[in-house]
């Protein structure tokens, strides 16, 4: 019977276990996890990024809308009083500007500087009183142009005599 079990090494206990190991192998299979892992991470990225730049445009299209329909309900009148109130001051300036270089160079002559003094005077005065009522004025409720709308006078009924 000893010679069947003689194929067979005996097992023995206490033998440290050697394992070999393929650390090239594991080092790539790191390196693949880590890049997938980066993959993953610049895709998440760039999917917030495109998000938040189409919120973006979004927002900035909203607003380009309520410009565009805050114009278009504007009323000719409140267009007038926004050129009036936005540019005045501008053709105030250049008139007196215009003026005082034409004066300097002598381009107006001697005897006629009281004459275009009193035009642009008049032209200023002008201008600068409308700009005035532009700005203090605000629209007017009724359609008149007055603060108050207009009075009618009560209707009175004719009645029917009572006696007949």
């Amino acid at each position: 019977m000893a010679a069947d079990h003689d194929e067979f090494p005996e097992p023995e206990e206490n033998k440290a276990t050697v394992i070999v190991r393929d650390t090239k192998a594991a080092d790539q299979a790191r390196r693949a996890q880590a890049k997938e892992a980066q993959a993953r991470y610049k895709a998440i990225v760039e999917r917030e990024r495109q998000a938040a730049q189409a919120a973006e445009r979004q927002r900035v299209q909203q607003a380009k809308l309520e410009l565009a329909k805050m114009r278009i309900q504007q009323s000719a009148t409140e267009k007038a009083r926004a050129h009036i109130a936005v540019a005045g001051p501008l053709y105030l300036l250049i008139l007196v500007t215009l003026f005082l270089a034409l004066m300097m160079t002598g381009a107006v002559n001697q005897d006629q500087i009281s004459v275009a003094s009193v035009l642009i005077t008049t032209i200023i005065t002008m201008i600068g009183s409308n700009l005035r009522s532009v700005l203090s004025e605000g629209e007017p409720e009724n359609g008149n142009g007055h603060d108050k709308p207009k009075k009618s006078k009560p209707k009175v009924e004719p009645t029917a005599p009572e006696g007949d």
